[in-house]
């Protein structure tokens, strides 16, 4: 399902609220492949082969389609499938040619999925599977040439996902291509479980009782989640409509503690229809992975904080008063789910996605003068070109968010890869300790003229198509609202020549 049929089905209920929710079906969930390797689906035995898997697969993304209308994540896919490669005896041409056609079918059935990679296998599978590097590393190799060809041809989905989890990791060569292709396009995304607040261990996390009196980590960021963990809807908050109407610092918190009631009232009531909706049958796909519905996420984001700030103190969200107002904002957002957790005994999580579109929505039917809504706590997408002030500015406010944020740096044009690249990369999350990041390079892809780096090449005829991230995403820029078109023209990119 593309990310604008997504919102497509959602609902705005006025200039201030976004209801990401779908009526009997959730938003984004994650899945346990160790759980389809050994138990399949409930209609269909577990997988004998790597071809078994391929297509169990693709039949749970499909039927998925039915319960969950956002993305569906597998982690950990490299690692796990590992022995059903050995086990079919497949050489790499092989495994190349079938998962070339198992990304093509994803992309041809328009499914929306994310799957996260190990390259080697974390500590809590290392005893199991460190016997079968060899096919692991095969997997990662015909992976990361099949999701090029992909994405060469215009198809991003489905959108991969490096987990850093071992320092040794920075020494292996199949990171350099994904790195590459990151450079080159964007994706894979990368899961910092290394120095930030996130770890390995809860990806696939053990059965245990919520607590409501304390926050958790929701993991998988703007586009995956942990194993049997999801988001069975959002609301999307815009902050520069509050401003508007607040006219004042104190009235807007006022305000938006208010709003932020009636979001939770909006999702506990949400919850409550889908608990029922899996307890009488209806989401069954849903009831065979789960154990305990009560890990499902409600989820608050945000938009619009820059353009908040400028109507309340007359200031950007990069001057220092700006960022303290936002890290008040954070964290009267934070200790207000928490009160709401616990009275409602319903697990919630702050977000800073998705948010572009959303916020593109609202502004589309405001009488506002705002030609866009920057997402979340960024800074305006032409704050300017420093990235290490940039990236210092949002370090705070990134390890504040208990869903994660997505922590972009925006390239002028491509960067021919080299091991500079992967030490920026290195760099950035060895100081900075985002949990998600992305490389985001300005590209375009053409029928005719192939793949063009916006910074060297001209847009070279009507049949180029520029491209750009929208909510994790990767998507054509003539696909988007004309405000995001506009973020995208006056985005100022980020200059790493000097460092």
């Amino acid at each position: 399902m593309s990310p604008a049929s997504i919102y497509d089905e959602t609902e705005k209920v006025s200039d201030l609220l976004y209801l990401g929710i779908n009526p009997g079906r959730g938003h984004s969930i994650g899945w346990s492949l160790q759980k389809i390797i050994k138990d399949g689906l409930p209609d269909r035995e577990g997988p004998e082969t790597f071809s078994d898997l391929l297509d169990l697969l693709l039949s749970l993304f499909k039927e998925s389609e039915s319960e969950w209308s956002g993305s569906v994540a597998l982690n950990s896919i490299d690692v796990l499938s590992a022995p059903l490669i050995r086990k079919e005896g497949l050489t790499k041409d092989q495994v190349e040619t079938k998962l070339y056609s198992f990304v093509s079918s994803i992309c041809e059935m328009d499914l929306n999925t994310t799957l996260s990679l190990d390259l080697i296998p974390d500590e809590e599978l290392s005893e199991t599977y460190n016997a079968y590097q060899t096919e692991i590393d095969v997997f990662n190799q015909s992976f990361s040439e099949a999701i090029s060809l992909n994405m060469e041809n215009g198809y991003f989905n489905p959108v991969p996902v490096i987990n850093i989890h071992d320092d040794v990791l920075w020494e292996n060569p199949i990171l350099d291509d994904y790195l590459a292709l990151s450079f080159q396009y964007g994706q894979p995304l990368i899961q910092n479980m290394l120095n930030g607040i996130i770890s390995s261990e809860p990806i696939r996390p053990e059965s245990q009782e919520p607590y409501f009196d304390v926050p958790y980590m929701r993991l998988g960021g703007p586009v995956g989640n942990a194993d049997n963990r999801g988001v069975l809807g959002y609301v999307c908050i815009n902050l520069e409509e509050i401003a508007t109407l607040a006219e004042s610092e104190p009235n807007f918190f006022t305000l938006l503690d208010n709003q932020i009631d009636e979001a939770t009232n909006i999702l506990v009531e949400h919850k409550e229809n889908l608990i029922e909706n899996i307890r009488t049958g209806g989401m069954p796909l849903t009831n065979w992975f789960m154990d305990d519905s009560r890990w499902l996420y409600s989820a608050i984001s945000i938009v619009g904080m820059n353009e908040a700030l400028k109507v309340l103190i007359n200031a950007p969200l990069a001057h220092i008063a700006g960022k303290a107002v936002t890290y008040q904002l954070l964290e009267f957002l934070l200790n207000k789910i928490e009160s709401v957790q616990l009275e409602k005994s319903v697990l919630f999580t702050v977000e800073s996605h998705p948010s572009e579109y959303p916020g593109a929505l609202m502004l589309s039917e405001s009488i506002s003068d705002t030609k866009f809504l920057t997402a979340a706590t960024d800074l305006s997408p032409h704050h300017g070109t420093e990235l290490w002030d940039a990236l210092e500015h949002q370090k705070k406010f990134d390890s504040m968010y208990t869903g994660g944020t997505l922590q972009q740096v925006f390239l002028s044009k491509r960067l021919t890869y080299h091991e500079g690249c992967k030490l920026l990369v290195r760099r950035i999350i060895e100081t900075f300790g985002f949990s998600y990041f992305a490389i985001t390079p300005y590209f375009s892809l053409c029928p005719e003229h192939g793949y063009l780096s916006n910074g060297e090449d001209p847009i070279q005829c009507e049949k180029c198509k520029p491209y750009t991230r929208v909510d994790g995403i990767i998507q054509a820029v003539e696909t988007l609202p004309e405000s995001l078109k506009e973020v995208y023209r006056t985005r100022v990119h980020l200059d790493v020549k000097n460092r």
